[in-house]
């Protein structure tokens, strides 16, 4: 996250990743992409911030399978210049949502639906309970 973020700014985030349950392993990449759209009066259960609205879409892919950090580039992983392969879709997934930053706060609130090319496997809200000031 950049430390100041103004309206219309972009950034992008990677995040590669490994995980090891004890009955499955494998690796993944996710690739965020973030714009501050607009500052809006939000309220939450801790109370009225003006916050800065940063819409989020990301896409990605989780490999159980294999023992590489595939890269995801629109519908196929790439492990290397010379090899692509088509992702399988239950295991390629696509995120939207928005979460409102305050300033010296954080995020009060935060809503999105994780996807697969079948349909939408997750959605959340979240919002901000009560916080506590010095």
């Amino acid at each position: 996250m950049p430390l100041n973020i103004n309206t219309g700014d972009t950034w992008q985030q990677e995040i590669d990743f490994e995980f090891t349950s004890s009955n499955l392993s494998g690796s993944g990449r996710f690739i965020y992409n973030y714009k501050a759209a607009q500052i809006e009066q939000v309220i939450v259960p801790a109370g009225t911030y003006d916050a800065v609205r940063i819409d989020v879409t990301a896409k990605g892919y989780i490999d159980p399978s294999r023992g590489f950090s595939p890269i995801f580039e629109g519908g196929k992983c790439r492990r290397n210049s010379n090899e692509i392969d088509q992702v399988n879709p239950s295991m390629s997934l696509s995120f939207r949502g928005s979460t409102w930053w305050a300033p010296k706060i954080g995020w009060v609130k935060k809503v999105g639906k994780v996807s697969n090319s079948q349909n939408v496997v997750e959605s959340y809200e979240m919002e901000l309970e009560s916080i506590e000031t010095p």
